[in-house]
């Protein structure tokens, strides 16, 4: 009895072998697909990467702009704590002008 377990195992093995689903592309096309999506994602990178740099001369341009507002706006506040701390300051004194001139 043990001798038909025997002989028929590998019957078994080659039925679930042969029913098993069989890759639609061999080791080296998956090998292949992979690289030409690791290419690609390469390619991608370096596109933005120059789209990037392309933008900081821009960027720079901006930072340089808000820095020099800043350190104005800095270099105004003591003037400003004066102004409002003096005992004769009134908002109207430094309310801006309208366009109309009044």
């Amino acid at each position: 009895m043990s001798q038909g377990v025997i002989q028929q195992a590998p019957l078994e093995v080659t039925q679930l072998a042969s029913s098993a689903p069989k890759p639609s592309l061999s080791l080296a096309a998956l090998i292949q697909q992979i690289l030409v999506e690791i290419h690609e994602a390469q390619a991608a990178q370096t596109q933005a990467s120059e789209e990037i740099n392309d933008q900081m001369p821009a960027i720079n341009k901006n930072l340089t702009y808000c820095n020099a507002r800043l350190e104005r706006a800095e270099h105004s506040i003591p003037d400003l704590e004066d102004k409002l701390n003096h005992p004769d300051t009134t908002l109207a004194q430094y309310k801006e002008p309208r366009r109309d001139g009044r």
